[in-house]
């Protein structure tokens, strides 16, 4: 069983480049660790996860990209009892285009994890400071293994 299923849409690779940087995190974590692209994705790879995190830059408007909203709203049944979290960047606004399809989500019956991890884009994303006290938020405070 993947552990942790990372989901992600990037237009600018800002989106893709923090999904490498929790995926490199989770890894040295002991997680297992299933990254893909939103357009190589499959309904198996949300349901064998115990988490999954979802990334997608803010489009015009503030919102999620549409092809997340989609693909997320049509596999609503794999959410279900798991940890859902969001991660992503945006050029401009306070960052809070999330917000929206968390609240949907959570009336739905999914647990999503109360903030994202935002990068503004054009700014390196995320350093890893900001990807490990993410990660300890959503997943409790843990030891790299031995070794």
């Amino acid at each position: 069983m993947v552990s942790v299923t990372i989901v992600y849409f990037s237009s600018s690779g800002d989106t893709e480049r923090i999904a490498e940087l929790l995926a490199a995190d989770l890894r040295r974590r002991g997680r297992r660790v299933l990254m893909t692209a939103l357009d190589e994705a499959r309904h198996s790879d949300l349901s064998q996860a115990e988490t999954i995190l979802v990334g997608s830059p803010a489009w015009s408007g503030e919102r999620v990209a549409p092809p997340m909203v989609e693909f997320l709203t049509e596999r609503l049944d794999s959410l279900r009892g798991k940890r859902v979290a969001f991660f992503g960047s945006y050029d401009w606004g306070d960052g809070r285009y999330f917000d929206r399809l968390a609240e949907d989500l959570r009336r739905q019956g999914i647990q999503v994890h109360r903030r994202p991890l935002l990068s503004q884009a054009g700014r390196e994303p995320s350093d890893s400071r900001d990807v490990a006290e993410f990660l300890d938020e959503l997943l409790g405070k843990e030891s790299p293994p031995a070794g």
